[in-house]
């Protein structure tokens, strides 16, 4: 999750990939079934954005703690980046 925005997700997948998604609370949190147990209700998670940054997989993802959006990977073809992104305000 986003340091600055915690219902904001970045998802490395193994195909070199990161998907942004914003996940939203449920209504209730914890409901009760037929039998009256309480479980917990799932929230729903919306995709916002996909990019493909490398051609090898992604092995590593932190967040900035002070920079709002600020990021830095790296990938199994040996090279770091550096990733801005915008827009987490509007999330």
């Amino acid at each position: 999750a986003c340091a600055h925005h915690p219902s904001s997700s970045i998802l490395c997948l193994f195909l070199s990939s990161f998907r942004s998604y914003k996940y939203s609370y449920p209504a209730q949190r914890v409901i009760k079934d037929s039998e009256g147990l309480e479980k917990g209700v799932m929230g729903t998670c919306e995709l916002l954005n996909s990019r493909t940054f490398s051609t090898q997989p992604i092995n590593s993802f932190d967040w900035n703690a002070e920079k709002e959006g600020l990021c830095v990977f790296g990938s199994f073809d040996q090279c770091v980046r550096v990733g801005i992104v915008t827009k987490l305000n509007t999330v």
